[in-house]
């Protein structure tokens, strides 16, 4: 790690000592370092997966795709963001397409302050968006998948997108069908043909026919299957009840008394300074009149 932190320091350095220079900057076409060390993930273990795309900022913050608060920041209430940013290719390869362009909105979202945008940019039969890296695995049968979309049409709209999953080396895809308002739709999929311990290894979507003024938003992507928590039942339940003595009663009406006094000197204080201004606003009233 150390030598790796080196080694890109100094690339750093010579990509700000060429742009200084006049030269095309190195960082321009830096390729990041996903090409000489692999990806890894915390998305890992059996399911459930969910996020709302949320980065923990907002120029307003949304409930279920209601507004519900003005702009807000606290990065303890970050989801789970995107292992790729952007990972775009054609169906089921690794070969780049430039079809469909994903980012980040703070104009919407679902639940939090953000959503993920998808937009055409040329006419494609279909797109990939790789999103996450996984390590996930179903412990029980009926895995479902839950999508939040918006197409922002009115009527009955086709969202042309689709859920992708990679299970053992394999993707399969899941049409989320259509919009029937333009505002937010949860869109819910049954995963049938994902068998208990199967290996889920990347989680994406599909844009089928997308053309240049394709605009989804997605807020909310979750994957979920059968399983229920029962929290265990309560053992060695004791309850202490303490007995009142003199001591602790005379300590109850030291300190009553006490915070007795504190509210009655601010209550005072209070009232003189309020009795002050209002002799002071009235003097202010008389000379006034007088200059008149």
């Amino acid at each position: 790690m150390v030598i790796v932190t080196h080694w890109l320091v100094q690339r750093l350095n010579f990509g700000n000592e060429v742009e200084a220079h006049g030269s095309t900057p190195a960082l321009s076409t830096f390729a990041g370092l996903a090409s000489w060390i692999p990806e890894r993930t915390a998305i890992s273990g059996n399911l459930p997966f969910a996020t709302h795309f949320n980065t923990g900022a907002g120029e307003r913050y949304h409930y279920k795709g209601k507004k519900t608060a003005g702009s807000w920041y606290n990065m303890s209430a970050q989801d789970v963001v995107p292992t790729y940013r952007w990972m775009v290719v054609q169906p089921g390869t690794e070969t780049a397409s430039f079809d469909v362009q994903p980012s980040f909105t703070n104009e919407d979202a679902y639940n939090g302050g953000a959503a993920l945008r998808l937009k055409g940019v040329n006419n494609a039969t279909a797109t990939d968006v790789v999103l996450f890296k996984t390590n996930l695995t179903p412990s029980a049968g009926k895995v479902v998948a839950k999508v939040a979309i918006k197409t922002g049409k009115a009527g009955n709209t086709d969202s042309k997108l689709s859920l992708i999953v990679r299970v053992n080396g394999s993707w399969k895809a899941y049409e989320l069908g259509n919009t029937e308002s333009a505002s937010w739709a949860e869109k819910k999929v049954e995963l049938n043909d994902i068998a208990v311990g199967q290996k889920i290894e990347r989680i994406g979507l599909r844009v089928k026919n997308a053309t240049p003024d394709y605009d989804v938003l997605v807020g909310k992507l979750e994957l979920n299957d059968d399983v229920t928590a029962t929290p265990a039942n309560v053992k060695n339940l004791t309850v202490q009840v303490k007995e009142e003595t003199k001591s602790s009663l005379s300590l109850l009406r030291l300190f009553g008394a006490s915070i007795r006094r504190l509210v009655t000197t601010q209550l005072f204080t209070t009232m003189r300074l309020i009795s002050t201004t209002s002799r002071f606003s009235i003097r202010m009233v008389r000379m006034v009149r007088c200059l008149r």
